[in-house]
Formats: C-alpha cells, sequence, structure tokens
C-alpha cells in the first residue's frame, strides 16, 4: 500500500481510495450532492414553488398544482438532511478502515526501521506523529478537499444558473468570487503557522498536564517532593503563551474571513439589483429572483470559513505527508518483523575482535577498541561504571546496531551476516528497563517464547521458579490475572515482581545466550543474590549450556464549579444580538418577497424593491459581523478561563494522596473532568446553551411583537 515516493496531501485520496474505494466514491458523490442542493435545487425548487403558489393565489391555476412543487421543495430540504446523515455513517467506516489497512502499513514500517531511528529525539518524534495523528489527519483532510469541492461546485452552479438569467451577471460574481476565493485559502494558511508556532507550546503544557500532574506513574515523586505547584506554573505560563499567538491570529483571520463574507452579500446586493428590471419586466419570475438571492446568501455566509478551514487542514495534510514521506525513506532491517527461529543456533563462542563503536551523532567512543571471547557452558560478568559500555555491548550483540568497526564473531562466523530471525532466537536480554504489559500475568510471561506455543502448566512452572509462587497464589485469578489498571479488575504489583516476570520471560525461552542486565535493580541485596543464584541453577538444570553476562480531597463525582467571569456576559450579549438579527432577517425576507410578488402596491416598484433588498443585505452583514465578535469574544473568555480552571484543577490534583491515583475509577474520572474541561468542549457546551435559551426566548418575543405590533402598521 505505501510506496517510497514523496507524498503530498492530495494523496489522502488516493491512499483512501486505496483502503475503502466504494465508501469514498460515495464520500465525493454524496460531497458533490450536497454542493448542488443548497445552491442550484434549492434555487430552482424554491422559484418553482414560489411561482405556482403566485399563480394558484391568482386563480391561474388549480389549488392541486401546488401538490407537486411543495413535493419537491421538501424533498430537497429533506435531501440535505439526509446527506448530512449518511456523512456520518460514511465517516465513521472511512475511519475504521484507515484504521484497518493503512496504520498496519505504517506500523509495520516503523517496526523494520533500523533502530537508531528509535533512539533519536527527531525521528522518533515523527514515528509517533505519522501513527498516532493518522487518522485524524487523514480525515480532515479528506473534509477539506470536500469543502474546495463544494466551494468550487457551489460558485459554478449559482453563476451558471444566473447565466440563464443574465450572462453579465455571472461574470460580475466569477470575477468577485475567483480573489476571494485565494484569500480564505491565505487565511486558513496564516492559521495554520500560527498553530505551528504554537506547537512548542502545547506540548510542553500537555506533558506538564499528562506526564507530570495527572499521571499515575509520578505520583509518589510528586508526593515526596511537593512540585505540584511548580510544575502548576510552568504549564500556565506555556499555556498562556500559546494562547495569546492562537488569538492574535484569530483576530485577523475572523477579520479576512468576515470580510470576505460581506465583500460576497455585497455582490450578491448588486447581483440582485441588476435582476429587478427584468422582474418588474417579467422577464425573470418573482421565484427564480428569491431563490437566486437566497442561493448567493447562503454562499456568501459559509464559503470564506469553510475555504479558511480547508485550508488549514490541507497544509496540516501536507506537512504530515512530508513526514510519512522522510519515514519511507528511513533504513529498514531486513527480517526485523520476522519471529525467532524455532531451533535456535548450536551455539559455541562468540568473540568481539577490537571493536569500535559511537553512536550515530556522536562524537566519542563508548566501545574503543574492545576484545573478549566467551565460550560455550561458562558464565561471565561485565561489570564497570555507569557508561562503560556494558549496554553498549549488548545492543551490539542483538543486531540493534551494526555501524561497528571491528569483528563480531559468533562460531567464526561475522554477526552481520546472521538473518535478523537468527539473531532474535539466539539471544534472551531482560533489561533494566524491561516493559510492563498491562495483560495477564499469563500473557506477560509467554511473550519470552513466542516462537513456540506454550502452554500454562510450563508458564506456571517458569513463574514458580523465579519465586513468583506466593504471588500467583494470593492474587484473584491466579496466573490468568490481569495486571495494571487499564483492565478495572487490574492489579498492581511491586517492582520486584515485575523484575521476576521478565526473568521468567527468559526462564521459557529456549535461547542458549540469556544476558541479564541490572534487572534487579529494585530488589535489596539478599532478594538479587537469591535471585541470581536461582536463576543460575534453573539454567544449569534446564539448559545445560546456559550463558550469562553482567550481570486534594476530591469527590467521586470529580465534580468542579467554574465561575467565569465576562464569559457568560459575552457569549450571552452576542447570542442575544444574533438573535434579534436573525429575526430581522426573516421579517426582511418577508418585506422582500411581497414587494416582488406585490409591486402594484408601490407607486415606485424598482426603488421598494431595491431598499427591501438592500435592507436584507445590511442585516445579514450585520449577523456575519455579529457572529464573528461573538466567536471571537468566546474564544478569548473561554482561553482565559481554561487555562486557569485547569491549572487550579492540576494543582488540587497534585496535592491529593498517592493512594487515590491506585483506583481505576478514580483515574478514569480524573481523564472526564480534563476532556470536560477542554476549551472545545466547555466552550460549545456553554455556547450551545446560551444560543438555544436566547435565540429562542427572542425569537418568540420579536415575532410576536412583528405579528401584533408592526404588521399591521406595515
Amino acid at each position: 500500500m505505501l510506496e517510497k515516493r514523496k507524498y503530498s496531501a492530495i494523496d489522502i485520496l488516493g491512499l483512501t481510495y486505496k483502503c475503502t474505494p466504494a465508501f469514498t466514491i460515495l464520500f465525493i458523490l454524496l460531497t458533490t450532492i450536497d454542493a448542488v442542493i443548497p445552491t442550484v435545487l434549492m434555487a430552482l425548487s424554491t422559484a418553482h414553488f414560489v411561482d405556482t403558489a403566485m399563480n394558484v393565489l391568482a386563480g391561474h391555476a388549480l389549488y392541486f398544482n401546488i401538490f407537486i412543487p411543495l413535493a419537491g421543495l421538501i424533498a430537497v430540504i429533506g435531501a440535505a438532511n439526509v446527506i448530512d446523515s449518511l456523512q456520518l455513517i460514511i465517516e465513521s467506516r472511512i475511519r475504521l478502515s484507515l484504521d484497518r489497512n493503512l496504520l498496519p502499513a505504517i506500523l509495520e514500517v516503523q517496526a523494520k526501521l533500523k533502530y537508531n531511528y528509535i533512539e533519536d529525539a527527531h525521528s522518533r518524534e515523527l514515528i509517533e506523529i505519522t501513527s498516532y495523528e493518522m487518522n485524524e489527519t487523514f480525515w480532515d483532510g479528506l473534509q477539506a478537499y470536500a469543502a474546495v469541492i463544494r466551494s468550487v461546485i457551489g460558485i459554478g452552479s449559482i453563476i451558471m444558473l444566473v447565466v440563464t438569467q443574465m450572462w453579465w451577471a455571472a461574470i460580475l460574481i466569477a470575477a468577485f468570487c475567483v480573489p476571494l476565493f485565494f484569500v480564505s485559502i491565505w487565511a486558513g494558511k496564516k492559521n495554520y503557522s500560527a498553530k505551528v508556532e504554537t506547537r512548542k507550546y502545547e506540548r510542553r503544557y500537555s506533558y506538564y498536564s499528562d506526564e507530570v500532574l495527572c499521571s499515575r506513574e509520578a505520583v509518589y515523586e510528586r508526593t515526596l517532593f511537593r512540585y505540584a505547584d511548580d510544575v502548576t506554573n510552568r504549564y500556565y505560563e506555556s499555556f498562556k503563551l500559546a494562547s495569546r499567538i492562537q488569538l492574535k491570529v484569530l483576530f485577523k483571520t475572523r477579520i479576512t474571513t468576515k470580510t470576505t463574507s460581506i465583500l460576497l452579500l455585497t455582490i450578491t446586493m448588486l447581483t440582485a439589483l441588476t435582476l429587478i428590471e427584468p422582474v418588474l419586466d417579467g422577464v425573470v419570475s418573482p421565484g427564480m429572483f428569491m431563490g437566486i438571492v437566497a442561493a448567493l446568501m447562503g454562499m456568501a455566509k459559509t464559503l470564506g470559513w469553510q475555504l479558511q478551514d480547508a485550508a488549514k487542514n490541507i497544509a496540516e495534510a501536507q506537512e504530515y505527508m512530508g513526514g510519512l514521506t522522510a519515514l519511507l525513506k528511513f533504513e529498514s532491517v531486513e527480517g526485523a518483523t520476522d519471529l525467532p527461529d524455532k531451533v535456535p543456533l548450536a551455539f559455541k563462542d562468540l568473540e568481539f575482535r577490537n571493536v569500535r563503536f559511537k553512536y550515530p551523532n556522536g562524537d566519542n567512543y563508548i566501545l574503543d577498541g574492545i576484545s573478549f571471547k566467551i565460550e560455550h557452558g561458562k558464565h561471565y560478568a561485565f561489570v564497570g561504571v555507569n557508561g562503560a559500555g556494558k549496554s553498549t555491548i549488548t545492543k551490539l550483540l542483538t543486531g540493534l546496531y551494526d555501524e561497528y568497526e571491528g569483528e563480531i564473531l559468533i562460531n567464526g562466523k561475522e554477526l552481520r551476516f546472521y538473518p535478523a530471525a537468527a539473531l532474535k532466537a539466539l539471544f534472551s536480554v531482560i533489561y533494566q528497563d524491561f516493559s510492563h504489559y498491562q495483560i495477564s500475568l499469563l500473557d506477560n510471561i509467554a511473550i519470552g517464547d513466542i516462537s513456540h506455543e506454550t502452554d500454562d502448566s510450563r508458564i506456571l512452572q517458569a513463574a514458580l521458579e523465579v519465586g513468583l509462587g506466593e504471588t500467583v497464589n494470593k492474587i484473584k485469578d491466579g496466573i490468568k490475572t490481569q495486571l495494571g489498571k487499564i483492565d478495572a479488575d487490574g492489579i498492581d504489583i511491586s517492582g520486584g515482581q515485575w523484575q521476576k516476570i521478565a526473568i521468567a520471560r527468559s526462564v521459557i525461552s529456549a535461547a542458549p545466550i540469556k544476558i541479564l542486565d541490572e534487572p534487579t535493580a529494585s530488589l535489596d541485596p539478599i532478594s538479587e543474590n537469591k535471585l541470581y543464584k536461582q536463576f543460575k541453577e534453573i539454567m544449569v538444570r534446564i539448559m545445560k549450556n546456559a550463558k550469562m553476562f553482567f550481570s486534594i480531597i476530591l469527590r467521586n463525582s470529580m465534580q468542579y464549579f467554574m465561575k467565569a467571569k465576562g464569559w457568560g456576559i459575552a457569549e450571552q450579549t452576542t447570542a442575544i444580538l444574533r438573535a434579534l438579527l436573525w429575526t430581522a432577517g426573516l421579517i426582511a425576507t418577508q418585506r422582500l418577497f411581497d414587494a416582488v410578488t406585490e409591486p402594484a402596491r408601490s407607486g415606485n416598484d424598482f426603488r421598494r424593491i431595491a431598499i427591501c433588498l438592500g435592507a436584507l443585505t445590511v442585516i445579514v452583514i450585520a449577523q456575519q459581523a455579529a457572529s464573528g465578535i461573538g466567536q471571537y469574544l468566546l474564544s478569548k473568555v473561554s482561553y482565559t478561563n481554561m487555562g486557569k480552571f485547569m491549572a487550579e484543577f492540576q494543582r488540587k490534583l497534585g496535592r491529593l494522596p498517592a493512594v487515590y491515583f491506585e483506583d481505576v475509577n478514580f483515574l478514569n474520572k480524573i481523564d472526564k473532568a480534563k476532556e470536560c474541561l477542554e476549551y472545545e468542549s466547555l466552550g460549545h457546551f456553554a455556547s450551545i446553551c446560551l444560543q438555544l435559551v436566547t435565540y429562542y426566548l427572542v425569537y418568540f418575543l420579536s415575532i410576536g411583537g412583528y405579528l401584533f405590533i408592526l404588521s399591521p402598521l406595515l
């Protein structure tokens, strides 16, 4: 699926098609239909319905003639709602297909990389991004291209519709829309640049939050050294730096986007003005006039922000694809994902001859001319200070690095010439920083011999031999007990018990060479000595040829009450203003409809229609301005308060006793509380609540006032 070539953002479409051809085609098809419905189809169905209704009311047509246009209009509106639901289904299927097909391909590439890329900070970050951010980046990219398609088709369809009425008006629309199209793209790229600039601050405060202040792993140091207040202050400072940059760019892009929409609305009014005389002359029907105006205004209100978001997401996709291209260029190891040979090599001896090695990007040699020989049937201990190169020898032996000078011979044959599967079967290594897998105790040991099927009795025997018998007897489900806190029934075990599990992995391994790289660091001296003796006896008894070198008190509901000064006032004020403008827009639309359909009521038909059209345009422009101001105020206040909320929340968490973090339910509640405090969740929830209450209250009051007071006067 993945090839070694240069990828760009447009390849998101191609790779998604490879993963799920049917749903990709359906996604593009629905996007195309979704672009036509609110423009041409809505304009034509509205025009047909209005013109038919006027004929029925004038007595020029029978009343049942209205049913077909009405059904058509309802069908268009219904189709728009159905498409929205279908797109949600398609989103889930595409995301699932990406995880099933593309993600494994990326992970396979990563699994085959040379080890030096894993230890390099820059390449390791690239590896994490290409896997963790794949699904979100691809879907945002698809949505971005869909927005571009909708905008192009929407503009094109409206221009074609206007061409059928007044060809030169269509040229006027195109002349203004094309430059505004590129302005929106430019604004989106600026927004993306701000995101890149703030990324380093976001990573920093995310690290403080996730890894230091809220993590279970750091709870003991956090409790012992009481550094929660200091780290919380650092978190808040990084958050403020990031939010300032984001708000600065947000202000500029909001102005650009809303200016774009206002210019488009102005173009709409100018275009509509040119159609008034044809309406009065009967060349253009009143229904078509209303349909074109509605379609143009709908496009003007959405074109700017859709394209801006699309440009930002496409820029993100381009960066991601650049990272994917770089990842595919990294050197890989042949056989890196192969299982170890089922039958290990018959080991005789191992020799280092004048081996010199320094790590990539390193200046000093860790090993400088080292020579030694290891023979069958003996035990060896490599002793040295930290940094002497003990672990480096292990990395060379297991083939993690092969850029050494000199020779490393196994049975007289250069190590580089052995396939990866043979080296995996030859060595069983227990590192000091071995992995703690949150799976069952049985599976934790079984991974020591993944090339063979292991029965429960053999694994239990290995556990007993390394001194885990008492632990197995005490825990609820014995050797099948889940370890860690991912599972609600999982348990924690001590560091010493984890080290015995790691040694048990080596016990069941068929590898003839066992390497223990300081795996007993968490044991007391007596237990350490006892475990080494046990391990030696096990190896001698089982394998006969074993080789060993080296040797807040929060309630259960996690409720957090937040008082945000200025937030409610800012959002509620703009919500009231937008609701009033929305209602005014409805009234202005009605007055325009009356002016177009009943021109005989006024002596100056053109002037009356133009005034109504201008009033509607001004109201819609005011709606756009109020929307932009409201969004910016909400963002500004939410950014400010969210930083304070999160800082105080994490300060309280950092002061909690360590015992709270032993409860998996408590940890889950922390995650849920953090989600509730996130800017988007917090801001959007409050915005929706305020808008629902305010919109409907103001809407009914203003409609009532219009019906009972203003309407009789007009």
